[in-house]
């Protein structure tokens, strides 16, 4: 039997450990194994059974404060239960940024599981190709498992272990590395083997009752020999084994050890003609550990293991090795010694309550986390004190000192649940920082000397509470230190969303979800808390005068005003821009409409508050809406949606202050005083068309009060409205020529101001190579130039080709110098029939009357 010391693994080099295990010595690992991993960063995250962590916390008792007093603060360690059966993995993952080693077997965290037992491990290091697939496996087998456990502080942890170890992301490809999770270990173990075989090995300390597993497997395989190798104390019923294999018609030895010594290692070994397969992990012969798949039945364990191919004669020395270790012989079993084993007794879990977590809370609170009804008058007992309950939290504070576990008592005062070690997630998450990353939580861009200003002060406020710019997030600045060298950029896409959802302001988010009405008082009226800050000297900026200019023409440097004034700009325009990003749409559908509605927010504190110059915050409007709504050149936010997410979004803006007070801005930056009003007008147009038909722009009693605020001046709603009318649809010659190009797919149109009669008031040309009389275009082309020009005369040239329109008159045509004229005259309302039939205007001429 070979024994592996898991624990000379365990060295200071690296930065994860994420380990799974049956039971867990807390004693043990605090003592022995934690400090062998040195100091922080340190991700060490342990996922046990629930009932066999609930024994080791229960254990423990009230007079050794000093054990597991790391638990849940240097380190996480959760009770876990993703199905009915027994959570039996053993595995441990140790990682840092370049390489890392998992072993797989069958020992638990304590002393004889990882350090003096007799159990089996396979050693998997990422520096080989097999290892590598291995550890891979490992990880999309763990991603599935911490999806089912969902737990925050765990799924947290994981996504900090993928993002230190980088190099685990890459495609899972074939390996030795096995799991019950889709598919039963039995079915993998016989997946291509032909029975009969010639050989059956195997070893384990527990059966389940009836040997079923066993018996299960005899009769797929149908061996010829059947070996069984039992160590001191396992755990079986010897007459029902005795009976299954004088059954299954086999050859039959039975095997013990010399000196008896306790096994806990998990064998099967099957050998057939020149090839054999063994299966080695955390599987007991039972049905909830070879029969079942833990993800479709929830009777199952949780078990993984390897599966390997090897000679018949590696798989005989697996449970025979030649020489004996530790002075262990295999030995011929006595039927009768078999006859006197029996099953051991199962410990049943004697709460009615599974309490999953305990987390301290800033104010010395503490929240539970349990699944069951809570039974009348139950309350937290946490050392010597004990407190009611009102939404999962108590309703007193603990003290910290001396209070490490938590449980839940009835109104009687008796225990009714397990007992967990508080989560202090402030330790916690300290343990996973790197000690160099700047502390402070202001917005890139941003000086720590701004956050003395009222400036600094609004974008901390609307930093703290809003998730502007992706890349800008933890999350982000986690993964892209990892992603350049990433072989799978979809992984690292799942990493930063689930990452994501760690970020505290996600939370608030998810509440306007839930609660539309509640999008104002969370985010636009973020500027207004201006007001609970105490007075300082403010950034102020007096009249539309541009420092750069001055600064320029006097030969100056700038000054820490205007530094700032450009630190400002240059966060807001990113903000605003960052609107269309789709990546916001992993934080909550909404969040683009409560970024807009912050930002709009922010846009009018920095007009009234003159923090920029006025055209510096006008610019900032348009970026904010084309993000938002539509840009000149690609779509917005709002553009990108389909109906069902646009009718989400529509409710949301229905409900909100937002459209109004964008509504304020757009008509305060187009007014008819405005300077260089044309240079924007038609790069805001798809905005402002398509804002006011979907609701982001709304000319209403809010839109009044903010234009009025804004400007000075008392305004109207219904002013409002007229002027956003006609900056929606306002054209000049250049912009309707560009349109109509755009539109109708032809080349050359220009309107141009030849007057070739006074009643002919839109004079235009089109491509040389376009066909006046023949091609339909040129109806509609005619039809919108007339009604842009309000007139009722047009000509339209090709080259040296000529038509001449005019409403009430025969239409008259000079094509390759033969002028013709048409029989009919023409009216607005035929030319209107014309273009909506597709017709041409050849079908209004007779040809026969060509004039020379």
């Amino acid at each position: 039997m070979t024994s592996l010391r898991v624990t000379a693994a365990f060295e200071r080099r690296w930065r994860v450990l994420w380990a799974t295990s049956y039971t867990f010595e807390p004693v043990f690992f605090e003592s022995f194994l934690l400090p062998r991993l040195g100091d922080p960063p340190l991700n060490v995250t342990i996922l046990v059974d629930r009932h066999r962590l609930a024994d080791a916390w229960q254990d423990l008792g009230d007079t050794t404060p000093w054990r597991g007093s790391r638990a849940n603060r240097d380190y996480l360690v959760r009770g876990v239960a993703p199905t009915n059966g027994a959570f039996h993995p053993k595995t441990y993952f140790l990682a840092d940024e370049q390489t890392g080693v998992l072993f797989v077997g069958s020992g638990n965290i304590s002393m004889g599981g990882l350090e003096s037992g007799k159990e089996v491990f396979s050693r998997f290091e990422s520096a080989n190709e097999e290892g590598l697939r291995a550890i891979r496996a490992w990880r999309s087998w763990m991603d599935a498992l911490v999806a089912d456990v969902d737990d925050d502080a765990v799924r947290t942890r994981w996504n900090a272990a993928q993002v230190r170890a980088r190099w685990l992301a890459g495609p899972v490809e074939p390996s030795v590395f096995v799991s019950n999770w889709e598919q039963p270990l039995l079915d993998q173990l016989l997946d291509g083997v032909r029975p009969p075989v010639n050989e059956l090995h195997v070893t384990a300390p527990f059966f389940d009752a009836d040997v079923g597993a066993l018996r299960e497997l005899i009769d797929r395989a149908r061996p010829a020999l059947v070996s069984v190798l039992l160590g001191r104390d396992a755990s079986v019923n010897g007459p029902a084994l005795l009976r299954a294999l004088s059954a299954s018609g086999a050859a039959v030895k039975l095997l013990g050890l010399l000196p008896d010594t306790y096994v806990h290692a998990k064998l099967v070994g099957i050998i057939a003609g020149d090839r054999a397969r063994l299966l080695s992990g955390s599987a007991n012969l039972s049905g909830g550990a070879l029969l079942r798949a833990a993800s479709r039945d929830s009777s199952a364990n949780v078990e993984c293991g390897t599966l390997v191919e090897l000679s018949p004669q590696q798989v005989r020395e697996t449970f025979a090795p030649p020489p004996p270790p530790d002075d262990l012989a295999v030995v011929a079993k006595d039927e009768d010694e078999v006859a006197g084993l029996q099953l051991a007794k199962s410990v049943v879990d004697g709460f009615p309550l599974h309490l999953q977590s305990a987390v301290w809370q800033s104010d010395g609170r503490i929240k539970i986390n349990v699944r069951e009804p809570l039974p009348e008058g139950a309350a937290v007992a946490a050392g010597a004190v004990t407190a009611a309950l009102e939404n999962m939290s108590t309703t007193i504070p603990f003290p910290d000192e001396g209070t490490r576990f938590a449980w839940i008592v009835n109104a009687a005062g008796r225990q009714v649940s397990n007992k967990v070690a508080i989560d202090d997630p402030g330790a916690l998450r300290a343990a996973l920082e790197e000690r160099s990353e700047p502390q402070d939580d202001r917005p890139s861009g941003i000086e720590a000397a701004d956050l003395a200003t009222p400036v600094g002060q609004m974008l901390a406020r609307l930093h703290a509470a809003c998730i502007f710019d992706f890349d800008d997030t933890p999350s982000a600045r986690r993964v892209a230190r990892a992603v350049e060298e990433a072989e799978d950029p979809e992984f690292w896409e799942r990493l930063a969303r689930a990452d994501l959802r760690e970020d505290p302001r996600v939370a608030r988010y998810a509440q306007v979800s839930h609660d539309l009405p509640l999008l104002d008082g969370i985010f636009l009226d973020l500027a207004r808390m201006r007001d609970m800050v105490r007075p300082i000297p403010e950034l102020h900026v007096v009249g539309d005068a541009d420092p750069d200019a001055e600064q320029a023409r006097a030969g100056k440097q700038w000054s820490t005003e205007r530094r700032l004034q450009i630190r400002l700009f240059n966060v807001l325009e990113r903000w605003s821009a960052a609107v269309a990003d789709p990546r916001l749409t992993w934080v909550s559908p909404l969040a683009p409409v409560a970024n807009f509605a912050a930002l709009a927010g922010a846009l009018r504190e920095c007009w009234t508050k003159g923090y920029l110059p006025q055209h510096r915050t006008i610019a900032l409007v348009g970026v904010l809406l084309g993000a938002f709504v539509r840009g000149e050149r690609r779509p917005g936010f709002l553009a990108n949606l389909d109906d069902v997410e646009r009718d989400r979004v529509t409710q949301a803006l229905a409900v909100s202050a937002a459209p109004g007070v964008a509504a304020g801005l757009a008509y305060s930056g187009l007014r008819e005083t405005q300077k260089d009003l044309f240079a924007y007008l038609f790069a805001w147009q798809p905005a402002i068309s398509s804002g006011l038909s979907l609701g982001a722009l709304r000319p209403d009693d809010v839109a009044s009060e903010c234009a009025t605020e804004l400007i000075g001046l008392k305004t109207s709603a219904e002013t409002v409205e007229a002027r956003l009318r006609w900056a929606a649809t306002y054209l000049d010659d250049s912009h309707w020529s560009a349109a109509v190009e755009r539109e109708l797919g032809l080349a050359g149109v220009k309107l141009t101001t030849d007057n070739y009669a006074r009643d002919f008031g839109a004079v235009l040309s089109v491509g040389p190579e376009v066909d006046l009389l023949r091609d339909r275009r040129i109806v509609e082309v005619v039809r919108r130039a007339l009604d842009y020009r309000k007139t009722g005369g047009c000509v339209v040239q090709a080259g040296a080709d000529r038509l001449s329109i005019r409403v009430g008159d025969r239409l008259f045509a000079r094509i390759s110098d033969a002028v013709i004229e048409s029989e009919d005259r023409i009216s607005a309302e035929l030319l209107a029939s014309m273009a909506a039939d597709g017709a041409s205007f050849l079908q209004a001429f007779s040809t026969d009357r060509a004039v020379a």
